[in-house]
């Protein structure tokens, strides 16, 4: 929830921003898609017909043949179901996250860009930690939907290239609340399991923390959908000690995003129910008068909290640099073409094209946020969960590598830290298969869980 929020938040600081860089009056209109497809083909089927009338509260109508350009969406399988609506308009749309590999085809997408790596350049990051820690044997938990199934097939695809067993997959529904990975987490103590690669989103990362054991030494290596979210570090992280995350690589930008989030303010009139949401779970705290009231009767205090040390890493993660950075290439592209006299609806393609030349500023100068092709060589950083120099209680994410894809790997093995089962610091981590026999192949199956019940689909294969 923090950082989804937060990248909403980035995204109108921008948008504000932009008024003032190019004296143009930029609008806005947000639809929340609720990570469901669906959803979001409703809605902007019914926005962009003129079936849903949209009028803001100075009265102003919205007029879907202004509409520039679209910024997201966050996840892979709605911004795939907004593409095919949107090209069919001629609207271009920009992605700070979306990473399915389909993505990448330009035949089929010829007005999509995205400031992140594919997840392609994600599998190879995978295979190259492994590698690199000597890790042969790992478990696998992945999210049922486009989004993990693409990466997890394109992990195990490579992992059986370079000799790494990969234990039969935990396919889970982004739908299931709660659940409890008991089961899941014995059989890979009883397999001697270290290393597991989780692919998830957000519900199903809490339920596996929350089933971890304190003693547990598993080593997670998380693709970007966990991220450097502090979310999963509210109880200390020690359950989550020792993990190494992937992140898309974040870029310094000098549009002073912190400051806009410093204004938040969830008591005054005009704030949302987003906003609302983010401070109780940012805080810990109930709004008065809420109906969810889960954190045991403890009110937000009336005097808005400083926020200042809790958003120096939120402002500065990876989704609200990300969509940062596409509004402002999006802003400043419309500003381009609007100085030189072009009218809108803009050609759809010469915008992309000009859209993919547009530099942004950086802490270490211009840049540009995308290639000639609409991707991102940014690549992915590298993250591990440790505990601070001051307490062995609380844990934070420390930075220790990155990895581009025409560059490989840059890890650096003297900043890992993990853990045995008394919280001690060990230099290594052991994931080998005990069945020699058995590890000679790649094995993989799908488990399917179901709201009320489990089945085990009878498919496993095994691979030379």
């Amino acid at each position: 929830m923090s950082t989804s929020y937060i990248a909403l938040e980035a995204f109108i600081s921008i948008v504000h921003q932009l008024k003032n860089i190019t004296n143009v009056d930029f609008g806005y209109l947000i639809l929340d898609d609720c990570y469901n497809a669906l959803t979001l083909t409703r809605l902007l089927n019914g926005v962009m017909s003129g079936d849903i009338a949209i009028q803001s509260s100075s009265g102003h109508k919205f007029n879907p043949s202004q509409v520039a350009v679209v910024i997201g969406a966050q996840s892979s399988d709605v911004t795939m179901a907004a593409l095919p609506i949107l090209t069919e308009l001629g609207i271009p749309m920009i992605s700070y996250s979306a990473t399915h590999q389909v993505l990448d085809n330009r035949i089929i997408y010829p007005f999509f860009s995205r400031t992140v790596s594919s997840n392609v350049v994600q599998s190879k990051a995978f295979i190259s930690i492994l590698k690199y820690l000597e890790v042969t044997f790992v478990g696998v938990i992945v999210v049922e939907n486009s989004y993990g199934l693409e990466l997890y097939d394109l992990f195990r695809r490579s992992a059986e290239v370079e000799g790494i067993c990969v234990d039969d997959a935990v396919r889970v529904s982004n739908q299931i609340p709660d659940y409890n990975f008991a089961s899941v987490l014995d059989g890979y103590r009883s397999k001697k399991i270290q290393v597991i690669i989780v692919i998830a989103m957000e519900i199903t990362i809490k339920s596996l923390l929350k089933t971890v054991k304190q003693e547990d030494t598993f080593v997670f290596l998380a693709s970007e959908s966990w991220g450097p979210n502090p979310d999963f570090l509210h109880d200390g992280g020690k359950k989550a000690r020792g993990c190494l995350v992937l992140a898309t690589a974040p870029l310094k930008l000098n549009y002073n995003i912190k400051k806009h989030l410093e204004t938040l303010d969830p008591y005054k009139n005009t704030s949302t129910v987003w906003l609302r949401e983010f401070w109780q779970d940012q805080f810990q705290c109930d709004m008065p008068g809420g109906f969810s009231n889960t954190h045991g009767g403890n009110i937000c205090s009336k005097s808005p909290h400083s926020i200042s040390t809790a958003l120096d890493d939120l402002a500065d993660s990876p989704l609200a640099v990300h969509a940062a950075m596409a509004t402002m290439s999006a802003g400043l592209t419309v500003s381009d073409f609007l100085k030189s006299g072009k009218q809108m609806p803009f050609n759809a393609g010469e915008f992309t094209k000009a859209l993919r030349q547009v530099k942004v500023m950086s802490s270490s100068g211009e840049l540009r946020p995308f290639n000639d092709a609409g991707d991102s060589d940014n690549g992915f950083d590298i993250f591990n969960v440790q505990s601070t120099t001051d307490s062995k209680d609380k844990y934070i994410y420390v930075k220790v590598g990155s990895y581009q894809d025409k560059v490989g790997l840059s890890l650096n093995k003297s900043l890992i830290k993990f853990y045995d089962d008394s919280g001690q610091v060990i230099d290594k981590v052991e994931s080998s298969c005990l069945y020699h026999q058995q590890c000679s192949m790649v094995i993989y199956g799908l488990w399917w869980f179901h709201r009320k019940y489990q089945t085990r689909i009878s498919n496993t294969q095994h691979h030379r």
